[in-house]
């Protein structure tokens, strides 16, 4: 199996639950991140894979779209896992990757 590359983390990024549903829905980084009580930094943070939510705020999340907690979270637990690089803290995810040479 090869070593995953940017663009790995790339698709990764874009099949965040949270990016899925805000988009689906048809509403903007600023919008949701007004409905869940965070700036958009965050969310942005929270959508490419760099911090993660708090319970409440997946919460507030979930009530946005429509969705129950639980539902998000569960989803959000698969995403993680599929991380390509497996970086499994905060602090690993936020690390930045090593270029290939």
């Amino acid at each position: 199996m090869s070593e995953p590359t940017n663009g790995d983390l790339a698709k990764w990024r874009n099949a965040n639950p949270l990016r899925k549903f805000r988009k689906a829905g048809g509403i903007s980084v600023f919008l949701m991140a007004g409905k869940v009580g965070c700036s958009p930094q965050s969310l942005n943070m929270w959508e490419s894979g760099v911090t993660q939510p708090s319970d409440g705020s997946l919460d507030k999340i979930a009530k946005a779209m429509g969705m129950k907690g639980r539902d998000i979270g569960s989803s959000w637990d698969l995403w993680l896992r599929d991380d390509p690089f497996k970086r499994g803290s905060r602090r690993e995810r936020a690390a930045p990757i090593k270029k290939r040479a």
